[in-house]
């Protein structure tokens, strides 16, 4: 009983390491800095009345820039709840609450990855 606990043990830190969740996908976007990634967007930039969808959230500065810019409301998604909880703190801080609904999971796409056809 005590090798199969060690065992588990060792493939969490394999699948960690490798960038893999419990259920074999993808979580290495999870590190990705997207501030040097992504170009966040310019002042008056978003049409007044548009919704954003942050999808990986994180500490959520693409969405309150969004939300700076011109955004309505941004959708924050992410699958770690600490990132939603750093990013709903940020929020406060900004004093944008009402901008802003959030949800913990996963996107699946259909057809496979975002950004593909």
């Amino acid at each position: 009983e005590q090798q199969e606990e060690q065992q588990e043990e060792q493939q969490e830190e394999q699948q960690g390491e490798r960038g893999e969740d419990e259920e074999g996908g993808d979580t290495s976007d999870n590190n990705v800095d997207s501030s040097s990634v992504v170009q966040p967007p310019s002042k008056n930039s978003i049409s007044s009345g548009t919704t954003v969808l942050d999808l990986g959230c994180g500490t959520g500065i693409l969405g309150i820039s969004s939300v700076v810019c011109g955004a309505s409301s941004v959708i924050m998604f992410d699958v770690d709840d600490a990132a939603i909880d750093a990013a709903r703190s940020n929020v406060e801080i900004m004093d944008m609450v009402g901008y802003f609904d959030w949800v913990v999971g996963r996107v699946r796409l259909k057809g496979g990855v975002m950004g593909r056809k």
